[in-house]
């Protein structure tokens, strides 16, 4: 099968192609002239540079290709709404138009559960209300409006998948920031264990990606993604702590106390950027404090056969060995221009 997947220099976009290349399947890659493209280059993967706002290279891309996974998007801090927009709306549909204009025969977005709006139920399906997640779910629910339009127009093939938060080797955005956390001697958390969170490997999301691009059950719909257990922050420090071997001090810290020192950053916060930050504390307090919320994946394991391969522990593990083999790497990189540096005087 011949497959094009963007975002592939990226986290997600990476673990697919991967998987992909173990299928045996034919890779091409849609990437940024910027972009770090060595690991693609090593795997023989074919690319092709430009980005989704160029028609003509879009064209390019998507010629002869049988599946496209989507994964390229903004997000998080140092992106502007219109450029989120610009990239996770706008590219969308030009990638879209490029699929009618070429035939291809099946579309693989990977959208998020940002979509849904905050909600006190115990249980997320995929039909659940979407909206008020601010402009990332907000742009992602826009693409999977305008998937579905250009389906219901062109008769295209397409699945969405919403995962969860994703964590593994190769992200610096979560997983990195989270272990860098956890190696502090003291780590506050919330009485309970709290807040909860719905998790799942990219590794995972790389195997539900590709059953969406070739399952005849996943034609037309849209799955929700995680490793169908979640953890509570407690446990993950838990985790942490049996698999480095550190015994950092766990603080509890009772709801109350948390939930005020939370609302006083948002007040902090829009004094200085003299922004209304009140459904954030709305949300957070409904979705982090009070309610263990979880992604039903019941559809995904029933339509599709996704099924999690790996645990919280496992997945620490791996993401633990990679961090740590790159912190080496960095190390070795910092010595070795030192060296040089030293032998230039």
């Amino acid at each position: 099968m011949k497959a094009l997947a963007t975002g592939a220099t990226g986290f997600i976009g990476s673990h697919i192609v991967d998987h992909l290349l173990v299928r045996g399947d034919s890779v091409r890659a849609l990437v940024r002239p910027d972009s770090d493209t060595r690991r693609l280059v090593r795997q023989g993967v074919r690319l092709v540079y430009g980005d989704l706002t160029d028609h003509a290279v879009l064209d390019t891309a998507v010629e002869g290709v049988d599946v496209i996974y989507h994964v390229a998007a903004l997000l998080g801090k140092g992106h502007s709404a219109t450029a989120m927009i610009t990239t996770n709306v706008v590219g969308t549909e030009n990638l879209l138009g490029a699929c009618v204009r070429q035939a291809v025969s099946r579309f693989v977005f990977l959208s998020s559960v940002s979509v849904y709006a905050p909600s006190s139920a115990h249980l997320v399906d995929e039909d659940a209300p979407q909206g008020e997640t601010g402009t990332y779910g907000q742009s992602k629910s826009a693409a999977e409006r305008i998937i579905q339009h250009y389906a219901q127009t062109y008769g295209m093939n397409y699945s969405v998948l919403r995962p969860c938060r994703v964590y593994g080797e190769r992200d610096e955005r979560y997983t990195g920031r989270l272990l860098r956390i956890l190696r502090a001697p003291i780590i506050p958390v919330v009485s309970g264990g709290w807040p909860f969170y719905n998790l799942v490997h990219a590794s995972d999301v790389a195997d539900a990606a590709i059953l969406a691009g070739t399952r005849p059950g996943a034609l037309g719909q849209t799955f929700n993604i995680t490793d169908g257990q979640g953890a509570f922050l407690g446990e993950i420090v838990e985790a942490v702590r049996a698999l480095s071997g550190q015994k950092q001090m766990i603080l509890p810290v009772p709801q109350h106390l948390a939930a005020f020192a939370y609302r006083l950053r948002l007040v902090l916060r829009a004094r200085r950027t003299r922004k209304d930050r009140r459904k954030d504390s709305v949300r957070w307090q409904r979705c982090h404090l009070f309610c263990a919320q979880h992604f039903d994946i019941s559809k995904a394991r029933r339509d599709i056969g996704y099924e999690p391969q790996i645990n919280l522990q496992e997945g620490l593990r791996r993401a633990m060995a990679w961090y740590e083999q790159e912190r080496a790497s960095c190390r070795a990189c910092m010595e070795e221009a030192c060296i040089r540096s030293s032998i230039a005087r």
